[in-house]
């Protein structure tokens, strides 16, 4: 009889789950795994925190950069503008211009963040692209984010950072875009005063000769034969052109480039033949000899005038608006308080008219009071333009010489007239 197998201890004992080192293992592993995930959790949501951070500031920074390449008319007005922008969107109640330490670049602080704006600025790509440093303003900004689930790990703040640069551009030649230009044809100017700013360009076909205080010139500063400078700041980071020589003794100039030309007559901005103003022209009214207006007060209905002999007003209060004066004398006011400001109207040719005073022959347009604006263009091609007034004007001023006495005297450009300025972002 055979035996029945035994079904006693196994070799290998039994073990309950849950027991012994494997356990210990599994759980080290379960924990650092655990570890793991909470790591990556952290930082996925510090770094969204950090990714959210950083494409609010590249937008502040974007819009600030366009600013301040929008207000390119001196280095710290364009500084202050992208710094005062770049504090409107991260401090809403505060309308305190931000201070900068610094020329360029300028640095300020704002909102906890440190912002850097540098102008005239340039790099491999902008030169690449042949943009001139002075039209192109950066902005660059730097926050230091506190982190909540990195901090776990030991990393408790990590720095963000965002840049934009600006290029500002005009359309090219004489008076680009639309900006204020003056032009002596051919015997220059003669200029006096302390403050002298032109947005755009200062031209001659003849030399130019400056010793003034302070000068700011947004284009460009152009002789035909040669150029002397000499004061205390020739400022706007403008590009010199000269024929033969030229020679700069200034305490602060700022030239982005110069540049020797040929030795040939440049065209004004606005040019007319003055045998041809009754087919260039939409003559409206017509006074034969000379008007002397001496009244109390002067209000000419709006249109374009031809004068035949000379025009001048001193009188107590003139409203000149929306009215353009062809004259074939010279042109003369002593008016306080009065505005030279015509209507765009369209010419013959369906071109668009912003003539305040055009001189027929020798002559001279003569604006000798302190408070007189010209909203427009001054033009004699074959006679002269003297001018007395403290003011800020817009427009071109063409003439065979230009005589400016003034304390502070400010040409700027006509809103909307062709060309303009453009602004884009390029990094």
């Amino acid at each position: 009889m055979r035996e029945a197998p035994y079904l006693g201890r196994s070799a290998r004992p039994f073990r309950c789950l849950g027991s012994g080192p494997s356990v210990g293992n599994v759980m080290a592993l379960t924990t650092i795994s655990l570890l793991g995930i909470m790591g990556m959790a952290a930082m996925t949501l510090d770094v969204g925190k950090m990714c959210f951070t950083k494409s609010k500031m590249q937008g502040t920074c974007d819009f600030a950069a366009l600013a301040g390449a929008g207000n390119l008319t001196t280095q710290t007005t364009a500084q202050n503008a992208a710094a005062m922008w770049y504090l409107s969107n991260v401090d809403q109640t505060s309308s305190t211009q931000p201070t900068g330490t610094g020329t360029s670049p300028k640095t300020y602080t704002i909102g906890g963040d440190t912002v850097v704006v540098t102008t005239p600025y340039n790099d491999s790509f902008t030169d690449g692209k042949g943009w001139a440093p002075a039209g192109l303003v950066r902005v660059q900004a730097t926050r230091t984010v506190p982190l909540a689930f990195a901090a776990a790990l030991g990393i408790r703040q990590a720095a963000v950072g965002a840049s934009a640069v600006a290029l500002c551009t005009n359309t090219s030649g004489v008076g680009a875009g639309g900006e204020g230009c003056l032009f002596a044809t051919d015997q220059g100017f003669n200029i006096s005063c302390n403050q002298f700013t032109v947005k755009g360009s200062v031209y001659t076909n003849s030399s130019i000769a400056m010793s003034l205080n302070n000068v700011w010139i947004g284009d460009t500063l152009h002789a035909k034969t040669s150029v002397a400078l000499s004061g205390n700041n020739f400022t706007g980071h403008f590009a010199l052109q000269y024929g033969t020589t030229y020679s700069i003794s200034c305490n602060t100039k700022d030239i982005a480039s110069y540049t020797q030309t040929p030795q040939t007559d440049v065209t004004p901005p606005i040019t007319y033949v003055p045998a041809n103003y009754a087919s260039d022209f939409n003559i409206d009214y017509v006074v034969n000899g000379n008007w002397n207006v001496s009244a109390n007060s002067f209000n000419p209905t709006p249109g374009t005038y031809y004068v035949n002999g000379n025009m001048s007003i001193s009188c107590n209060n003139a409203n000149l608006n929306g009215c353009t004066f062809i004259v074939n004398g010279s042109f003369s006011n002593s008016t306080n308080n009065v505005t030279l400001s015509p209507s765009a109207t369209t010419m013959k040719d369906g071109s668009t008219n912003y003539m305040c005073v055009y001189l027929l022959g020798a002559g001279t347009i003569a604006l000798s009071t302190n408070n007189v604006t010209v909203n427009g263009d001054l033009y004699a091609p074959n006679g002269y333009i003297t001018c007395s007034s403290n003011n800020i004007h817009k427009g071109y001023w063409v003439a065979r010489k230009i005589s400016i006495s003034c304390n502070n005297f400010e040409l700027d450009g006509i809103p909307g007239r062709g060309g303009g300025q453009q602004l884009k972002l390029v990094e």
